[in-house]
């Protein structure tokens, strides 16, 4: 076993104004959370304020989004956004901010809905005192030399090292849970888990909000049988529009979804479960995850501003919802150039596109899954985002990356005993038992757009109000989909710490 440091993630803040010499600091003025191996390695935030300064770390991938807002003679920093903004006030909204949330759905390097509040970098030594802030990169992650081995020899490597990874982890005194869905890397987990004989006290899948995949359930309950351990399902929130709600609290606004992973948590507080397992960026390195026909082509090309095009294709029609006072700042081709030119300096990685994911969406949205809401009040741990996995598995030629099976073989050649265990194919289903559920969402979702004195710059209210009225007469009407009103709600919940600044 390695020594490791580690501390259950719960929200903190400190707040230090400077007077002249004097310092007058609130808060937690020491704050550890998350786990760091004496190799540096781990998903942490620390800090430390010693009278003078303030110093802080940050992991090597900055997964655990910490916030800070700072003045000529003052820093706050906080895990909650709004635990700054309860202290400093309304702070005006950052347009390109929204901009990007828009085309994406979640927020480029450091961004946040405030124009005055940044996301720390990751990778980094912060320190603050009265002459300022001072950011050290500690360039932990570097792009490794292209894996020379065989394709076998290739898949062999990763489950040894994945093993290696996962034997350090010393779980005995913890009360473990494992959230299993249907793909491969909580799949590589659990495998792993079980055969080096440890105890995993709780193994639990979450229903997802239609119209998102539900196949999770069935092959996540599978694989347990054909184990023959425990497995636990934990069904949506008994009111969804709550959920949406909290979930953007837990989340300090930063993330268009993970509402339907709260009853997940709060099954998992009622457990008293102190550590969990997360897959977190495993398909992303290993599975060619985002990865596809024309992607592989324009990366072999160096076409970045396609891939950027691409990336950005499915952002929704804002002009169905948003105030057409801003519309005129929602550039798409914007966004398209700031992607292109990150891709463009990400070349020198074997897949690019993976890279620039891991940057932006795994660390500013699917790691507030992991601990904002699951791994709230516990110990998250992601094993495939080890420094020396991440190292060999970014070494891999893009070849064995680009038709998406590589992790998919090495599960099967290292475990045989699930070979023949059907991973979830994505497949939309609906559960007939949501529907009510999921009309009595919309109707609350309509009723609170509308009546907010606060969101008028921001959406069109007329175009919803229209939409209730619709409800009203078809009661068929929204009977199905959950995801059309979440950026509606998102942005209604936002305005109430929204400054206008004209």
């Amino acid at each position: 076993m390695t020594h490791m440091k580690s501390a259950h993630f719960n929200n903190s803040w400190i707040d230090i104004q400077c007077d002249g010499e004097m310092y007058n600091p609130q808060g937690q003025t020491t704050y550890f959370a998350g786990y760091k191996q004496d190799s540096g390695e781990g998903e942490y935030i620390q800090w430390q304020f010693d009278g003078q300064t303030l110093n802080i770390e940050t992991s090597a991938f900055g997964l655990i989004n910490t916030y800070y807002y700072a003045t000529n003679n003052r820093i706050i920093v906080a895990t909650d956004i709004i635990d700054i903004i309860k202290r400093v006030g309304k702070q005006p909204l950052d347009i390109d901010g929204l901009n990007s949330f828009l085309q994406l759905g979640y927020y480029l390097a450091d961004q946040t809905p405030f124009l005055t509040i940044k996301c720390l970098p990751r990778d980094s030594q912060i320190s603050w005192d009265k002459s300022g802030i001072k950011t050290t990169n500690l360039k932990r992650l570097q792009i490794p030399k292209t894996y020379t081995g065989s394709y076998e020899q290739a898949m062999q490597t990763y489950l040894e090292l994945f093993a290696e990874v996962m034997a350090e982890f010393d779980t005995h005194n913890e009360k473990l849970a494992l959230p299993l869905s249907g793909g491969r890397d909580s799949r590589h987990i659990l495998l792993e888990l079980l055969k080096q004989n440890k105890k995993i006290d709780l193994i639990a899948t979450c229903a997802c909000f239609p119209p998102k995949h539900n196949d999770d359930l069935a092959a996540a309950k599978n694989l347990c049988n054909a184990l023959n351990v425990e497995h636990v399902t934990t069904p949506l929130g008994k009111d969804l529009f709550d959920d949406e709600i909290e979930k953007n609290n837990m989340t300090s606004f930063c993330a268009d979804e993970h509402a339907w992973m709260l009853p997940l948590h709060q099954y998992f507080t009622k457990q008293k479960i102190s550590f969990i397992y997360d897959g977190i960026a495993g398909d992303v390195l290993s599975a060619g995850h985002f990865l596809s026909p024309e992607r592989i082509a324009w990366r072999k090309q160096e076409n970045w501003l396609a891939i950027a095009e691409d990336i950005t294709s499915k952002a929704p029609n804002y002009s169905k919802f948003l105030n057409k006072q801003l519309l005129p700042f929602m550039d798409r081709s914007k966004i398209v150039k700031k992607i292109a030119t990150e891709l463009e300096s990400l070349k020198g990685y074997e897949n690019p596109i993976a890279e620039f994911y891991l940057r932006n969406r795994t660390r500013r949205e699917i790691g507030l899954s992991t601990w904002n809401i699951m791994g709230e009040g516990r110990v998250a741990v992601a094993p495939f985002l080890l420094t020396r996995l991440y190292h060999f598995l970014t070494s891999l030629p893009f070849e064995y990356i680009e038709d998406t099976q590589f992790h998919t073989r090495a599960i099967i050649a290292g475990y045989p005993n699930a070979a023949d265990v059907p991973f979830a194919e994505g497949k939309k289903q609906l559960l007939p038992e949501y529907q009510q559920a999921i009309r009595q969402f919309n109707y609350k979702a309509l009723r609170y757009i509308i009546k907010s004195d606060s969101n008028q710059n921001i959406l069109n209210r007329t175009k919803h109000n229209l939409k209730l009225i619709r409800m009203r007469v078809d009661k068929n009407y929204l009977n199905d989909r959950l995801d059309i009103l979440n950026k509606a709600i998102y942005y209604t919940h936002l305005s109430q710490y929204i400054r206008d600044t004209k």
